[in-house]
C-alpha cells in the first residue's frame, strides 16, 4: 500500500484483507493530518503501529535523511524492513535530461528530479549503496544491513528459504563484495552474471 492518502482505519481494513507491505514509507504515503477538528493517522503511522506490516524503505540517502532511516529501523526492527533502490533507467548515467515513461526528468547533483524540480523522479542508487547506507547511516552491522535486501523480501514473497539466504537447498544467488561494499561478483543460481573488470 502506498501512493495513497489512506487513513489509519483504511489501512487496518486492508491488513484484515491481507495487505502486508507499505510501499516506500514516507514517499507517497499519507501521514497524520487534520480532518475537521480531529487529527487522523495515515499510512506512515499505521506502518509503525501494525505488527503485521513490513515497510519498504528507499535507502538511497536522498529520499530519507538518516534520522528517518534510524526511526524506521528503531520502530519496525530489521526483520520488518524491506530495502529498495527505487532506481530508474538513468541510474549510472551522467547528469542530463532523460525520459521516464512519457515524462522528461533531470539528473543533477546525484538526484533524479521531475523537470520542474518539484519532486524526486525515482532514485539513482545501486543495491550495494543501499546496504552501505544501512550500515553507515543507520549503524547496522553488515550482517543485518544486508537482511532488508535479501531475507526480508524473500520471506514477504514466500520465496524463503529457497531465496534470500545461503544454505543447503537454496538457490546459489550470491553477491561478493569487499569491505567498501564494492561488488566483485554477482552469482545467480550458481552462474556468474557479473564480474568486476580489473583496473
Amino acid at each position: 500500500m502506498g501512493h495513497s492518502n489512506a487513513t489509519y482505519h483504511t489501512v487496518v481494513k486492508s491488513v484484515e484483507a491481507g495487505f502486508r507491505l507499505i510501499t516506500h514509507i514516507y514517499s507517497g504515503c499519507s501521514m497524520v493530518r487534520r480532518v475537521d477538528l480531529f487529527r487522523v493517522a495515515g499510512i506512515v503511522e499505521a506502518g509503525f503501529l501494525l505488527d503485521e506490516l513490513s515497510v519498504e524503505v528507499i535507502g538511497d540517502g536522498k529520499h530519507l535523511p538518516p534520522s528517518l532511516l534510524r526511526l524506521i529501523f528503531k520502530n519496525k526492527g530489521v526483520s520488518n524492513v524491506v530495502g529498495i533502490t527505487d532506481s530508474i533507467s538513468a541510474a549510472g548515467l551522467p547528469e542530463g535530461t532523460y525520459k521516464l515513461g512519457d515524462d522528461d526528468i533531470i539528473v543533477e547533483d546525484g538526484i533524479a528530479k521531475l523537470k520542474d524540480r518539484s519532486s524526486f523522479a525515482g532514485s539513482l542508487a545501486w543495491t550495494n549503496q543501499i546496504v552501505r547506507n544501512f550500515k553507515d547511516l543507520v549503524g547496522l552491522p553488515i550482517e543485518l544491513a544486508v537482511k532488508p535486501l535479501t531475507v526480508n523480501p524473500a520471506k514477504l514473497l514466500g520465496m524463503y528459504p529457497e531465496r534470500g539466504v545461503i544454505t543447503r537447498g537454496s538457490f546459489a544467488d550470491i553477491t561478493i563484495f569487499d569491505e567498501n561494499l564494492d561488488v566483485f561478483y554477482t552469482i545467480r543460481e550458481g552462474e556468474i552474471i557479473y564480474e568486476k573488470e580489473e583496473s
